[in-house]
């Protein structure tokens, strides 16, 4: 079993933390309680062993994001799409990149419209962790995407 270090990273309020709640206890908050550090926690499955950190996305605690097998950037609205970018040019070395969407269950056609274009070329999972939807399928693409790739070069 190999170890994936994985960031998670985006604008505050995108659903990092509640993403970490829902995967280690099964359970949503609707207070949001944004982090002041860095936190980093394991999920095992019996695949691969996750090293998840989830970061601050206030401005004011942004950094660069070195060392990660992938970083998943999260996003559920038009202005935390538009700065997928901003997210992605803060990645050093060679990780994979996967875009997150949170609420996809929550009807927003414009964010529709511009996830359906899919600008970043990049995998999208759409995910709602207050309904619990697709919350593994995250971790099965990280595999997918990591994991193949450390088997191959081992």
């Amino acid at each position: 079993m190999s170890n994936v270090n994985v960031a998670i990273v985006g604008n505050g309020g995108v659903g990092k933390t509640s993403f970490k709640r829902k995967l280690l206890f099964n359970i949503f908050l609707y207070k949001y309680d944004p982090n002041m550090s860095e936190i980093v926690y394991t999920y095992t499955t019996d695949k691969a062993k996750y090293i998840l950190t989830d970061t601050c996305g206030q401005k004011q605690y942004e950094s660069r994001f070195a060392g990660y097998d992938c970083v998943l950037v999260m996003f559920d609205s038009v202005l935390s799409y538009k700065n997928v970018n901003k997210w992605t040019s803060r990645i050093i070395g060679g990780a994979r990149v996967i875009l997150v969407r949170n609420k996809y269950d929550i009807v927003n056609h414009k964010l529709d419209a511009l996830v359906a274009r899919n600008i970043h070329d990049l995998p999208i999972v759409n995910i709602s962790i207050k309904k619990s939807d697709n919350i593994e399928a995250v971790l099965d693409l990280v595999y997918e995407k990591v994991g193949s790739f450390k088997r191959s070069h081992l």
